[in-house]
């Protein structure tokens, strides 16, 4: 080896030994977010320490918020492998600030450093518009929400729904919809949150998340229940507040069930022996039974009860059963012939009679049907009036037919206090409009030919 071999050589090791004397710089500290970062949350910055010499060092966050330094947190003496976070407290920010986590990591020699830093999206997705479609003949229910973000919608990465009725919870993941509404818009979806997962009539409380690329998430929440339609009662007869007559009287109801579900009824009431007057199952269709062995001039009350295993619909009617007789008016035509012959565009007036022949006053309304015909006092199709005890009342009624043939003129009486009703009728012929020249009462003009050509026969036989 030559002389400058020899001196090069101490050179080497001279550079060798000042580069190992002097620690490389730390790697680059890892930076994320530790939790999703709502409105209402806190931001979370996380880094991790590490030397390739082992050595200790600091970390140091910088937090700020549209450029302004709003927070400073300092970490000393940590080993390779420590990882220590930051808070950002949600009162320094608002959602759609730029928010930026610097870090700082440094050898404890005070020399060699590294730093990094990450952005925190605070633009929270907008969940809005929660509707409800209940299915109730499956007990099941659909729900749909749509989303907002201000980038675009390809930064939804998720929708999901929970749903919980207080003891039990159930999460899904809902369908999206890109091609609803705007660019920065779509729409989740969820089909059939139904009877298989929590009980019919259940109240759930329902909440529809949507989460972004970073782990942002909106949502919004509501209130549903697994549906049923209940059975429907109607067609009751007797009416509610109605009259009735006589020791047996016939109950009768109509029931449906949308669902398509069987329906248990029956008709009770306190009144009867038993409570439970007639009881069947059925799907749909009529139920009438008999109410029997009933007192007169008595109330009474009976219900109407329903049930599909869900729900059970009541309805409770009354009735007052009395003696017919006792309400009943009499009533009738007041004319010397059973029918009325007239003719066409003429008027002809019949009377018509009411007689109250009890104890007690009576409240009754008239109504004319059948054809062309008026109360000349009322001038009306129908007249209400009252009836004092032991009284009677007759009306003239004008009859106009406008065309021929035979009819019949209708008159029923209501009594306005109870459910009873009378109805008298009388026929009507209708004959086409005859010559005004007047004729020889009982003589037709056949007979009128008759007596001529008799005549001339007599004269000729003298002559």
């Amino acid at each position: 080896m030559n002389q400058r071999g020899l001196l090069i050589f101490p050179l080497l090791l001279l550079l060798m030994a000042f580069l190992g004397s002097s620690a490389p710089p730390p790697y680059e500290p890892g930076v994320f977010l530790d939790t999703p970062v709502y409105s209402t949350d806190d931001a979370v910055c996380e880094a991790t320490y590490s030397s390739v010499e082992s050595a200790d060092g600091d970390v140091s966050f910088q937090w700020l918020v549209e450029t302004v330094e709003v927070h400073v947190e300092n970490y000393a003496g940590l080993s390779p492998g420590d990882t220590v976070s930051a808070t950002l407290d949600s009162d320094n920010y608002s959602v759609d600030d730029g928010i930026v986590c610097n870090v700082t990591v440094q050898n404890n020699d005070g020399v060699n450093y590294s730093d990094d830093n990450t952005l925190v999206e605070t633009d929270v997705p907008e969940v809005s518009d929660l509707n409800f479609y209940n299915y109730s003949d499956e007990h099941a229910f659909n729900l749909t929400a749509v989303v907002y973000d201000d980038e675009s919608n390809d930064d939804i990465q998720a929708c999901r729904v929970k749903a919980s009725n207080g003891t039990k919870t159930v999460t899904f993941d809902m369908s999206m919809d890109t091609t609803y509404g705007d660019r920065d818009q779509l729409q989740c979806f969820y089909s059939n949150i139904s009877e298989n997962d929590f009980p019919v009539l259940e109240t759930l409380d329902v909440e529809v998340f949507a989460l972004d690329t970073v782990g942002n998430e909106g949502n919004i929440t509501g209130i549903n229940t697994v549906p049923n339609s209940p059975p429907e009662i109607f067609g009751v007869r007797p009416e509610d507040d109605s009259r009735t007559s006589g020791s047996d009287i016939e109950l009768v109801a109509n029931f449906i069930d949308d669902d398509g579900e069987n329906i248990d009824m029956n008709f009770s009431s306190s009144q009867a022996s038993p409570k439970v007057i007639c009881d069947q199952i059925l799907n749909q269709g009529t139920v009438e039974c008999t109410w029997n062995d009933l007192d007169s001039l008595k109330d009474y009350k009976w219900t109407v009860n329903a049930s599909d295993g869900y729900q059970t619909v009541s309805e409770q009617y009354s009735f007052r059963n009395i003696v017919s007789s006792q309400v009943k008016a009499v009533t009738g035509f007041d004319h010397r012939y059973s029918s009325i012959v007239m003719s066409t565009d003429s008027s002809q007036t019949v009377f018509y009679r009411v007689e109250n022949n009890h104890d007690n006053s009576k409240q009754l309304t008239s109504k004319l049907d059948g054809l062309n015909s008026e109360f000349v006092e009322s001038s009306s199709d129908q007249i209400s009036y009252g009836l004092s005890p032991d009284s009677s009342r007759s009306f003239e009624i004008r009859v106009s037919p406008t065309d021929e043939g035979s009819k019949t003129l209708n008159v029923t009486t209501e009594n306005d206090n109870f459910d009873i009703t009378n109805k008298d009728s009388i026929e009507v012929f209708v004959r086409n409009q005859r010559s005004n020249i007047p004729e020889v009462p009982g003589i037709g003009l056949l007979q009128v030919l008759l007596i001529f050509l008799a005549s001339t026969l007599y004269y000729s036989e003298r002559l």
